[in-house]
């Protein structure tokens, strides 16, 4: 399997929530989202303020382009709403391996079954329509709303 068509471009729908891929004209969703809770204020994880947005977008995308990750925009369905961000990052094509990451929600989304089925979309794909043969998971020591939620 080649870099090139390992990570491609894909919709994950499940029951509440649509994975989509992220693209710039998501920033202004993006920031309300993170708005909720004012999350760009949690200093051992990255989610975008107004001031930010920009520079994670175009990270996120840059690393899209080299193969490396496969950035999304979270929708809740019942609001079509986006709520949050994830991705596929650090990907290992070569060796089938990618991880888990970049993952937020808004406050109100939390705690939510919002967390779970992301992860079920994601895990899915992952083992299932790329054949990866590990996924990992990683978070910040200090993130212990991360840490319960893994």
């Amino acid at each position: 399997m080649t870099d090139k068509n390992w990570l491609v471009e894909v919709e994950l729908k499940g029951d509440s929530v649509t994975l989509i891929p992220l693209l710039e004209e998501h920033a202004e969703s993006l920031v309300e989202a993170a708005s909720d809770g004012k999350l760009w204020n949690l200093w051992f994880t990255n989610v975008p303020s107004s001031e930010s947005i920009n520079v994670y977008i175009k990270d996120a995308l840059t690393e899209k382009n080299l193969s490396r990750a496969l950035p999304f925009a979270v929708v809740h369905n019942s609001t079509n709403n986006i709520i949050g961000s994830t991705r596929f990052c650090n990907a290992d094509c070569s060796n089938c391996r990618v991880e888990i990451g970049y993952t937020w929600y808004a406050k109100r989304y939390q705690r939510s079954s919002v967390n779970t089925e992301c992860k079920y979309l994601l895990l899915g794909y992952a083992f299932d329509q790329l054949s990866a043969i590990a996924v990992e998971f990683r978070t910040h020591w200090h993130n212990h709303a991360s840490r319960n939620a893994i």
